[in-house]
């Protein structure tokens, strides 16, 4: 299987998880991403929802890990040329995650 993340990148998203104190099992499935665009969008998906869980649950820690890896992922993506239009379903959740976070702070 190839990775999605290059190997620098994956190296780099591996020592800041590690300075995060996750252990190897943690870090691993965070760091192993199928090179399917299909795929990368529901992780990229899936590290929204757990952010947004996670920051209103206050485990500001665990949003951490999220948005960490979510940047790395992305990074990757827009040096392949890719842009946010090629992940639709994590766009998707994006906005409506910060519509419902401008909504309940306006309030």
């Amino acid at each position: 299987m190839t990775s999605f993340l290059s190997e620098k990148r994956r190296a780099e998203l591996v020592q800041k998880l590690q300075k995060l104190k996750c252990s190897p099992e943690e870090i691993d499935p965070f760091t192993n991403i199928p090179d399917d665009l299909d795929e990368v969008d529901i992780i990229l998906t899936h590290h929204v929802l757990a952010m947004a869980s996670c920051r209103r649950n206050g485990e500001h820690g665990a949003a951490m890990v999220g948005l960490i890896c979510l940047s790395a992922i992305m990074a990757e993506a827009l040096e392949r040329g890719l842009g946010e239009k090629d992940f639709p379903m994590s766009l998707s959740v994006i906005q409506c995650e910060l519509a419902e976070y401008r909504n309940t702070n306006a309030q």
